[in-house]
């Protein structure tokens, strides 16, 4: 996960959930395997996702092949929150939910190109954050991903 300059918030891991051989889904451009992965977090500060960040794969297969992409926004739920002070996080801020929907999913590469897709969703936390210097609330933390 990165912020909009490029810069690292944090790094997951994932790998076959269970080693997951996947479901053969059919799609209009032909069958799709989809596999549900298990999630690591190697990297970053706490749970709650920077709403605006975007998501970066390296994907690497077994041999030396590697793929990269990169998402654009991810663009989760958020409002701002101008009360935090200076140099200290602000936790337990409310999430509406008529604002904050109970999941939201996001995608990364595109199946009209059969190029690899990784699908992650992401779960209203029961409480938002705002770190230190932010006005953004973050509610949001990665709770499932697919490849």
């Amino acid at each position: 996960i990165q912020d909009n300059q490029g810069v690292s918030l944090g790094a997951f891991e994932f790998v076959p959930k269970n080693d997951d051989s996947g479901q053969i889904s059919e799609t209009p451009l032909g069958p799709f395997r989809r596999m549900k992965l298990a999630i690591r977090r190697i990297s970053g500060d706490g749970d709650a996702i920077f709403p605006s960040a975007k998501a970066v794969a390296n994907i690497h297969f077994q041999g030396d092949e590697q793929i990269h992409t990169v998402s654009g926004s991810i663009s989760l739920p958020t409002t701002q929150h101008r009360s935090t002070p200076e140099g200290y996080d602000e936790v337990g801020i409310s999430l509406p939910t008529d604002q904050y929907p109970s999941k939201e999913w996001r995608q990364i590469g595109d199946l009209d190109g059969r190029n690899v897709v990784i699908q992650l969703g992401f779960k209203r936390m029961s409480r938002g954050r705002v770190p230190a210097g932010c006005i953004f609330v973050r509610g949001y933390n990665l709770s499932q991903a697919f490849f």
